[in-house]
């Protein structure tokens, strides 16, 4: 996943700045034989940020952006946009992810939002996360969404949680052998 969001957000970055268009594009590319097609350009005039921090496929092939200024959606045809008015309080989002179960999780300076495709929820230190600043998601096999902070990892499981609400949170930090704080 990592390696995927890094591809594409490279070859995102290389067509953009260096084509000189005036939106930004998405660029599709056939990743096992490195071979991209000039004609699939798609223009995407709603990104209004000039910071995209991960692009996400989702199981629709629909693309996510996470950015500056919220989060974008792109299925292939319109864009929707995503900000506090929508529930998503801190426009700055970080990472997306998509767990197994097709919910969304966010990580931005306001904590970790779940989007259930009908609202978005606030995970935040109220709730046990270490910290609110959040840089990085990632899913685990076993259900588990660790979430790196400024102040060490935490993790969670997504089923519990989906499923009655509950959340169980394991948090690693120095105490725990982790011998950095800062997971970026």
């Amino acid at each position: 996943y990592l390696f995927f969001c890094l591809d594409l957000v490279y070859v995102f970055f290389f067509f953009f700045f260096f084509k000189q268009k005036t939106a930004y594009e998405i660029y599709q590319c056939d990743w096992s034989s490195d071979v991209c097609s000039s004609d699939l350009f798609v223009a995407l005039p709603d990104i209004t940020s000039n910071d995209v921090w991960c692009i996400l496929e989702d199981f629709n092939k629909t693309h996510w952006f996470a950015t500056e200024k919220g989060a974008l959606n792109f299925d292939g045809g319109s864009v929707q946009h995503f900000v506090a008015k929508d529930g998503l309080v801190d426009d700055r989002v970080r990472t997306i992810v998509q767990d197994r179960y097709g919910t969304y999780w966010f990580a931005t300076n306001q904590g970790v939002y779940r989007y259930n495709k009908k609202e978005f929820i606030q995970l935040s230190e109220k709730d046990g996360l270490t910290s609110n600043t959040i840089y990085s998601l990632l899913l685990d096999k076993r259900d588990g969404l660790w979430i790196g902070s400024n102040k060490g990892l935490d993790r969670i499981n997504i089923e519990e949680y989906g499923t009655n609400g509950k959340l169980l949170l394991k948090h690693y930090g120095k105490p725990e052998g982790f011998m950095g704080v800062e997971c970026n």
